[in-house]
C-alpha cells in the first residue's frame, strides 16, 4: 500500500507499507531541509474502546535512533 500525505506547512511524506499484527504500520524515506536522509515510521493501532492512537517516529540513522514526532489518539465520536 502506497500513499502520499501532505501538511499543511507542504512537507510531503511518500509512505508504503500494511497491516502488521493487527497495526498499520507505513513507513517512507525523504530528504531533510540540511540535506540528510530522514525515514519515517508512522503506526496507527486500534484500541480495545474503539479509539485508534497514532506513533510518528523518524531515523536519520539508518533505525539506530529514533525520535518521536507525535504520540496522539484518535477519539471515537459518541
Amino acid at each position: 500500500m502506497a500513499s502520499d500525505w501532505v501538511d499543511s506547512n507542504g512537507l510531503l511524506l511518500r509512505l508504503d507499507g500494511g497491516l502488521v499484527e493487527g497495526k498499520m504500520v507505513l513507513f517512507g524515506k525523504r530528504v531533510s531541509r540540511a540535506g540528510k536522509i530522514v525515514t519515517d515510521r508512522i503506526v496507527w493501532t486500534p484500541e480495545p474502546n474503539g479509539d485508534v492512537r497514532q506513533v510518528w517516529d523518524y531515523t536519520t540513522d539508518e533505525g539506530k535512533t529514533w525520535q518521536q514526532v507525535f504520540d496522539g489518539t484518535y477519539v471515537r465520536a459518541h
